[in-house]
């Protein structure tokens, strides 16, 4: 029994990317219009603002679902879906702009006999069914004779690949800050996930759970840095980042093979050890006076206190917690928290510099440069890695040589 292909979530974002495409593209439009026009569809002109939406909204359209049938990966229909309920459209509902109260007759022109260039199964709130989109006999036709392929579209992404996010003091809202792209060091960073972004867009990298809303086709990568480039800086993106642990090692493969997690283990407290000298292999969370409260919870203290100090616990510790670290009755629960703490402190006194939000943004910055060395190395070799955290996934046969690459940039970043 063949198991039921997955359609592709739509995505508005999908553009022409050549002279040939955007001349194919202008040529649907002008006979939508014309059909339009012909039949008396319209009462009125559109307003210049709403043919320009109009226009955008045929080009995402046909794009997507020509992109997506000559991309159609194993598992895939190469088909397009995408909800149109009035609770999940528009700007209110978080939704893309283009993806609106008007898109629905969009796509009904667009699947008109006289234009024929979807084929459209229409959704219900009933059944639970999204609208289908498929490219009609005449659009694959079209498409072959302009010998159309995948790298004659492309995605736009107003966000950049290398972003720093600053703090306005009189807001103490995060923004955007606008980087000079020819300073090297940004130069240099962007250049990486471009490299990168453009090898796992062509992988061979697939998801197959069932009744998912995963769209394997989101794998670009960009980095994001807080206050200045030299702090934090991980790799975010790609669809498997929103997929748990457990599902991606049972349902994430590459190259037809199951994948495998290989991670730095404590990773933060690693690389603070590791620049300060010393290469320490001692379970991070084995404090023997803190034993009573669990490793789990120990380990998530002692990287809350790393990373924002006394202000990160703005909240009392559980009662659960003070009842095993409180020494006697009287014990107020802020003495049980400061005790904690400087137990902690003690036990990793060797890089105590780094127990405050500012140095701790440092070892994140590293970290994000060991993976991102990581996975651009391997890529270079032909090897998928998929970054999540401190994380690779990789397929199973690569699992050794990964674990070296990753070992030696780990060593090669630290200067250790």
């Amino acid at each position: 029994m063949n198991e039921k292909k997955k359609d592709s979530f739509f995505n508005p974002e999908r553009r022409c990317a050549s002279d040939v495409s955007r001349i194919w593209i202008r040529q649907i439009i002008s006979e939508a219009t014309g059909y339009e026009a012909g039949q008396g569809l319209r009462q009125r002109k559109r307003r210049i603002t709403d043919q320009r939406q109009f226009e955008e909204q045929i080009e995402a359209l046909v794009s997507d679902v020509a992109y997506t049938m000559l991309y159609a990966p194993k598992g895939r229909s190469g088909h397009v879906c995408l909800s149109l309920s009035k609770q999940k459209i528009g700007p209110k509902q978080h939704g893309h702009r283009l993806i609106n109260s008007v898109l629905g007759k969009t796509l009904n022109l667009l699947s008109e006999e006289g234009i024929g260039v979807f084929k459209v199964s229409k959704g219900s709130i009933q059944t639970g069914l999204q609208t289908v989109i498929q490219p009609s006999r005449r659009l694959q036709v079209s498409i072959k004779q302009h010998g159309l392929r995948t790298d004659d579209f492309r995605t736009i992404k107003e966000d950049p690949l290398v972003q720093l996010r600053v703090r306005d003091l009189s807001t103490r809202k995060q923004r955007l800050e606008k980087l000079d792209l020819s300073d090297p060091e940004v130069a240099r960073m962007t250049q990486e996930l471009i490299e990168i972004n453009s090898f796992l867009e062509i992988a061979w990298i697939e998801y197959h759970a069932t009744g998912d809303t995963v769209d394997e086709r989101n794998r670009r990568l960009h980095r994001v840095f807080n206050q200045s480039l030299k702090r934090n800086g991980l790799a975010y993106g790609g669809f498997w980042t929103g997929i748990s642990k457990v599902d991606r090692l049972a349902y994430l493969y590459i190259d037809d093979e199951p994948c495998v997690e290989i991670d730095l283990e404590s990773a933060v407290l690693q690389i603070a050890y590791a620049l300060v000298g010393k290469m320490d292999k001692r379970d991070f969370y084995e404090i023997p006076s803190l034993k009573a409260i669990g490793r789990d919870r120990l380990k998530k203290y002692t990287l809350m206190h790393l990373s924002g100090g006394r202000s990160a616990f703005n909240r009392p510790l559980p009662e659960s917690a003070q009842r095993l670290l409180r020494l006697h009755e009287e014990e107020s629960n802020e003495r049980v928290l400061m005790r904690m703490l400087a137990i902690i402190e003690e036990h990793h006194r060797e890089i105590s510099q780094y127990f405050n939000p500012d140095k701790a943004g440092e070892l994140t910055y590293v970290l994000g440069e060991i993976m991102v060395s990581t996975v651009l190395r391997l890529a270079r070799n032909n090897v998928v890695a998929l970054p999540v955290t401190d994380a690779i996934y990789v397929k199973e046969s690569a699992q050794e040589y990964a674990r070296q690459v990753l070992q030696r940039c780990f060593l090669e970043k630290t200067n250790n």
